[in-house]
């Protein structure tokens, strides 16, 4: 899970929109289910269908005439992602898609970490005017929030 959705995720729980429950697996790795909260339900009531649809719209097949049973369902091929429905819907996810980003970085290990013995770290820095060369192929719209 990412950073951002970690912090949406805090944050609806802040306001009550989200319960949480703490749970393990069966190789007792802790984890946290996630459930909307009655709080959360009557908010949800008060937003407009055109939320609901953009959800809609990467959730389910498109044009479903019935969403109870075209929800996409991921597997894995051993090549690619595969959005699939039980109708037979099919098509490859672009989640894995290489997106090419605009900044150079090196790896960093503080010295009192390193071996003296140790491979020396590598440095980009010769790579940065790089960033200036490349150009954006990010398809979300990217904030701040």
């Amino acid at each position: 899970i990412s950073q951002e959705a970690k912090s949406c995720i805090d944050e609806l729980r802040e306001h009550k929109l989200l319960n949480g429950l703490k749970i393990a697996t069966e190789d007792f790795q802790p984890i946290t289910a996630y459930q909307v909260s009655t709080s959360g339900i009557k908010y949800l009531k008060t937003l407009p269908n055109t939320l609901f649809q953009d959800v809609d719209s990467f959730t389910y097949a498109p044009n479903a005439p019935h969403y109870d049973s075209e929800l996409l369902h991921c597997s894995y091929d051993g090549d690619a992602f595969l959005l699939t429905t039980r109708s037979g819907y099919q098509r490859q996810s672009s989640c894995s898609d290489v997106e090419d980003v605009s900044y150079v970085t090196s790896p960093f290990l503080p010295a009192n970490l390193r071996t003296p013995w140790g491979k020396p770290l590598s440095s980009n820095t010769h790579r940065a005017h790089e960033c200036a060369l490349g150009v954006t192929d990010v398809k979300d719209e990217l904030n701040e929030a």
